[in-house]
């Protein structure tokens, strides 16, 4: 890739890679007009990127967190329909036949059952 100049009086750079689980994921670039400005700053902007790296890694893992809390709670109510069903008597006697040879209550039936429950507002 070629270097691109934004700041035509730009004398001085420094570009650290941060870091996130061995993968590049972004650049600390600093740019200056002086000469050789950051070779003292060398050790700070590796620190920084690094502590970078990490703010990074720790906000994925907060938001992999609450994807899975989310996804619990999904399952956890699935799970309470699920079990509402099995507990609710039929409404209806109405059957009818579905493809390969299985037969199914109405779809009518088991939404009134399941409106008839409270599990589920439509």
């Amino acid at each position: 890739m070629d270097y691109v100049a934004h700041n035509p009086q730009t004398r001085s750079q420094l570009c650290v890679p941060v870091y996130v689980e061995g993968r590049v994921i972004g650049i600390v670039n600093l740019e200056s007009p002086a000469l050789h400005a950051y070779d003292a700053w060398i050790d700070i902007a590796q620190a920084t990127a690094a502590h970078i790296g990490l703010a990074v890694a720790n906000a994925r893992l907060a938001l992999a967190t609450v994807i899975q809390e989310q996804a619990r709670e999904t399952l956890r109510r699935a799970h309470g329909l699920k079990r509402g069903l099995l507990t609710l008597p039929w409404v209806g006697e109405r059957w009818v036949h579905r493809g390969s040879g299985g037969h199914w209550p109405a779809s009518d039936s088991i939404a009134s059952a399941i409106s008839a429950s409270g599990l589920w507002k439509p």
